[in-house]
């Protein structure tokens, strides 16, 4: 009886090492064509709608229409009903912290953020960044005439759900 415990527990924790193991590749595989795209919107691969670039952090990533959660596996994606880039109002973005967003834990104000659409290029400037308990829907609340909020879980490094969101606020510049 003990030996058949230890063995279900053995594969129990392989399939569970395996499922994360095959999601993390999903992740990193729809985002792959990053090293061959060029800045125009003609490069997008199917399925993503735009290309978020923070040039010092050195990350390039597509995004999704968000039109469920498991499209965020794939990438960070858009907010249903809000603005999208360069249109008045908020553009949000919302991406795993423990995927396609880590690297905002290393975004600082005055950073640079461009979106890529197929309506064109738009360069946003980080604002502000902040911690906010996940209920609180006012740091959502556009701030600036054309802004682009970032949002994901934190801390950046937690095991399970997150209980605090980690927002970026970005205005809209030349």
């Amino acid at each position: 009886m003990r030996a058949f415990l230890g063995w279900t527990l053995l594969i129990g924790g392989l399939s569970m090492a395996l499922f994360g193991l095959c999601d993390a590749s999903a992740a990193w595989l729809s985002q792959h064509p990053i090293a061959t795209a060029s800045s125009s919107a003609e490069t997008l691969p199917p399925g993503f709608e735009a290309r978020l670039a923070m040039p010092r952090l050195d990350a390039s990533l597509f995004v999704v229409e968000e039109k469920n959660p498991r499209d965020l596996r794939r990438g960070p994606g858009f907010v249903k009903e809000s603005a999208m880039p360069g249109e008045p109002g908020n553009c949000i973005i919302a991406g795993h912290r423990d995927l396609h967003f880590r690297v905002l834990k290393n975004i600082r104000v005055g950073d640079e953020i461009q979106i890529v659409t197929a309506r064109g290029r738009f360069m946003y400037r980080v604002a502000a960044t902040k911690v906010v308990e996940a209920s609180d829907r006012d740091a959502l609340r556009a701030v600036y005439p054309q802004q682009l909020t970032l949002v994901t879980c934190f801390p950046f490094y937690y095991v399970g759900p997150a209980p605090k969101r980690f927002i970026v606020t970005a205005y809209r510049h030349s």
